[in-house]
């Protein structure tokens, strides 16, 4: 039998993770024509530009997920303002990681809807090997150039790739690809006068570049942000959100925004968007283990009602054209009882609620168990709470859903006639039945003569 919850979710939550892990083995490609990579890897690499001391400066960078670019530490020196370009449209960008003696850098680009590159190894590549650069040399648009994988060298930061493939001035930071379009090095640096002598450094160190971190504050100029410009900062990084999990975004706003006031009062507004960021990124995370609790406990209940009630598997289909809007209402916690609820609801609606066999069924005026425990629930509680005088008597209803309809109209009660009628009619068994009209009601009473 089909556990028709999880198919439900899948397609609901799988928009939560779209991260590019670089630990993911990569797909085998064939090889493209030239044209085809530069289609293929251009919309993923983009301009650097940078102020620092009333200078500026530019250069290229890759895009390799989500709001980060990797490009050249030596294009961001001296810098106290940085953004990155892309189709004539500038995203101010914050120093993440820094590599200084490597000259690897990642920017934080908060609401860049950029598509990040594919992740290669260089350690796959072979010395003839044809592989293509992509940058924007002298300031110009994008330019793409081809050459071979003519060596490669050591040197104290480790192994670089030394290519045929012309660099100029702002290509520095630009991406190295294999003739399948995946992202092999980061271009760096030419030799002056002299003739295809270009190098790159190997990706595999962006993987690397967290521990490698070392920024050095003689480098880099401190960044200049505004509480203006760091305001304006968050509100894109919201609609980013926003726009991209509205219901996700939904259920984590006030976390959310608790952490932001935390962040503004601790930190200056240069590292307010990487620190959201970070916290949201971890709510993201969390959802992912709740829903998958969540997806557990509905899963449970679905067999639970499957072996207990004859009536389920008939009306199991329009339980599950709600649980979509559970989802979307109702974090993953409360997901299983809301879904309880619901068919509650679906099964008192049908009329299915009164034909079932068991207590559910029984009438309120017999006397039966279930009838008496429930009176002397009602009057203990009374007489507990010294709260009421006058003759406590239930009312001479013919149904469970009548005895609910009426202790709702005539008592002060937190719960609507179909939520008691529902939590009723759920219970496993009378004692718990008992238990929920003994909490949830004063009485059903009438005023003494």
């Amino acid at each position: 039998m089909y556990r028709f919850f999880l198919s439900s979710f899948i397609l609901f939550w799988s928009s939560l993770v779209n991260a590019q892990d670089f630990s993911n083995k990569q797909i085998t490609r064939p090889e493209l024509s030239a044209s085809a990579i530069y289609k293929l890897v251009s919309p993923g690499v983009v301009v650097i530009r940078t102020m620092g001391n009333g200078n500026g400066m530019q250069g290229s960078g890759v895009v390799i997920s989500r709001q980060k670019v990797i490009t050249n530490c030596h294009v961001l020196k001296n810098s106290n303002s940085i953004s990155v370009e892309k189709s004539s449209v500038k995203y101010k960008a914050i120093i993440e990681f820094s590599d200084i003696d490597g000259d690897l850098c990642s920017l934080h680009v908060p609401g860049l809807p950029i598509t990040p590159v594919n992740i290669g190894s260089s350690r796959a590549l072979s010395i003839g090997d044809t592989v293509y650069a992509l940058g924007a040399p002298q300031g110009l648009d994008l330019t793409l150039s081809n050459g071979l994988l003519s060596a490669k060298r050591r040197i104290e930061s480790g192994e670089i790739l030394q290519i045929t493939a012309p660099i100029s001035p702002g290509s520095s930071g630009g991406g190295l690809f294999n003739s399948s379009g995946e992202l092999v090095g980061i271009t760096t640096l030419y030799l002056k006068d002299s003739q295809q002598l270009n190098f790159a450094l190997p990706v595999e160190w962006i993987r690397d570049l967290p521990k490698r971190h070392k920024k050095d504050n003689q480098y880099f100029s401190p960044p200049k942000v505004t509480a203006e410009e760091g305001i304006l900062l968050l509100n894109e990084l919201g609609k980013k959100y926003s726009s991209q999990d509205p219901d996700g975004f939904k259920r984590r706003y006030p976390d959310l925004m608790k952490r932001v006031a935390e962040v503004k009062s601790k930190y200056p507004p240069e590292k307010w968007v990487s620190e959201v960021d970070r916290f949201y990124s971890s709510l993201i995370k969390r959802d992912e283990v709740d829903i998958e609790r969540g997806r557990e406990q509905l899963n449970q209940l679905d067999l639970e009602l499957e072996k207990s009630d004859p009536d389920y598997i008939k009306l199991r289909p329009q339980l599950v054209e709600s649980i979509s809007s559970i989802a979307k209402d109702f974090p993953p916690s409360q997901w299983a009882a809301e879904a309880r609820k619901e068919y509650a609801r679906i099964k008192m609606s049908s009329g299915q609620i009164n034909s079932g066999s068991g207590w559910v069924g029984v009438k309120a005026n017999s006397k039966s168990l279930f009838y008496d425990r429930l009176v002397l629930a009602c009057k203990t509680m009374v007489l507990n709470s010294k709260e009421l005088t006058r003759n406590v008597i239930l009312a001479d209803a013919g149904s469970v859903d009548e005895l609910c309809g009426c202790a709702a109209s005539l008592t002060a009660s937190s719960m609507t006639d179909n939520e008691m009628s529902a939590a009723i009619t759920t219970a496993p068994d009378a004692d718990s039945a008992v238990m929920v009209m003994a909490k949830n009601f004063t009485v059903c009473v009438q005023s003494s003569p």
